[in-house]
């Protein structure tokens, strides 16, 4: 078990596989954006592409260890290279088009020394959700600054960087263990429904709509689902 006084460290294992998926996914996510006769083009995007992953992994992961020391918890950041091979699989097989990031997730211990005078009987699936939830929220939400800097200052960095946010951020809510959407889901399916569905949409609609726009009916229509599948489920 990790010292309280160290939770916001990262262990050498952590480091190492957080370079080696922000290389490999950024390899996935430029896949498509390499040009034959122009091989600094690749290279460059490739670079970028590498650099956003580890930025949006060290995000992710970062917030998720915060929170968890204020409810009582370590964290741990899981990395699986088996969802990871599938992930460049897809991208090879599409030809790019498919680009599907799995196999980056999280795992909680209780901080005796945080938990004393508390409830100290196991691990709260509930808490453990809502800790992992807040590194997809700084996710979604640094894809809408890129989003937004994008639209002021066109370029393909803040393209890329909204694209690649949002890619981390829904497919980090898939129920698939160690990625976090297992806690979610296993905890209340009413409210992964609802969450995933406005990710989802809104990650949809900025493409179409203002941001601002498109959060509000990425909202109406979330809500309608939820609704719907909470009626229907009962």
């Amino acid at each position: 078990m990790k010292d309280p006084d160290n939770y916001f460290t990262y262990e050498k294992k952590e480091i190492s596989n957080l370079i080696i998926f922000s290389f490999l996914l950024g390899i996935m996510f430029s896949f498509d954006q390499w040009d034959a006769e122009k091989l600094k083009v690749g290279l460059v995007h490739l670079t970028l592409s590498a650099i956003l992953v580890f930025i949006g992994l060290v995000l992710f992961t970062s917030t998720q260890k915060y929170f968890a020391h204020k409810q009582g918890y370590s964290h741990k950041s899981e990395f699986s290279y088996q969802w990871l091979s599938a992930s460049l699989l897809f991208a090879v097989v599409s030809f790019g088009s498919w680009m599907i990031p799995l196999g980056y997730g999280a795992q909680y211990e209780i901080l005796t020394r945080q938990r004393l005078g508390k409830f100290r009987y196991g691990l709260n699936f509930w808490t453990m959700a809502m800790i992992s939830m807040t590194g997809v929220i700084a996710l979604f939400l640094s894809a809408l600054i890129f989003k937004i800097l994008n639209v002021l200052f066109s370029s393909y960095l803040f393209f890329q960087g909204t694209k690649i946010m949002l890619f981390l951020a829904i497919f980090s809510m898939l129920p698939l263990p160690p990625m976090i959407g297992s806690y979610l889901f296993f905890s209340s399916r009413k409210i992964y429904v609802l969450l995933f569905s406005l990710i989802v949409l809104s990650a949809i609609l900025i493409e179409i709509f203002p941001v601002i726009v498109a959060l509000l009916i990425a909202a109406v229509i979330s809500a309608i689902i939820f609704i719907l599948f909470t009626y229907f489920e009962t």
